[in-house]
This record gives structure tokens, C-alpha cells and sequence, in this order.
């Protein structure tokens, strides 16, 4: 993973609401940041107001 030139984290599918969806999402994210914290993240965030809670350097869509 640290040798990645880039990390795709997509939300789940299997939650029926989009706020779930997100927290899982964010949660995965600040796991992958922890162990390769160098490696360019896009981020997949269903909810404007949960972009807050990624890091800044993230690239969120």
C-alpha cells in the first residue's frame, strides 16, 4: 500500500441509509491514512456535510 501511486475508497452498497454509508466510508479512510498516510486518497462521501470529518488532503467525490 505504501507503494501505491493512489487509493480508491468507495462507499458500501449494502446500507440503506447514505449516513451509515458515509461513516463506514470515513472510518476505512482514516484506517488506510494510519498505515500510508502518504499515499493520495480519493474518497467516495454520499453526504456535503460528512467531507468534514476526512482529511483535508483527501480527494473527495
Amino acid at each position: 500500500m505504501n507503494a501505491s501511486e493512489a487509493c480508491f475508497i468507495l462507499a458500501a452498497k449494502n446500507f440503506c441509509e447514505s449516513n451509515a454509508a458515509d461513516e463506514h466510508t470515513i472510518l476505512r479512510n482514516w484506517e488506510i491514512r494510519d498505515f500510508a498516510p502518504n499515499v493520495p486518497k480519493y474518497v467516495q462521501i454520499f453526504r456535503p456535510e460528512n467531507k468534514i470529518h476526512s482529511h483535508l488532503q483527501e480527494h473527495l467525490h
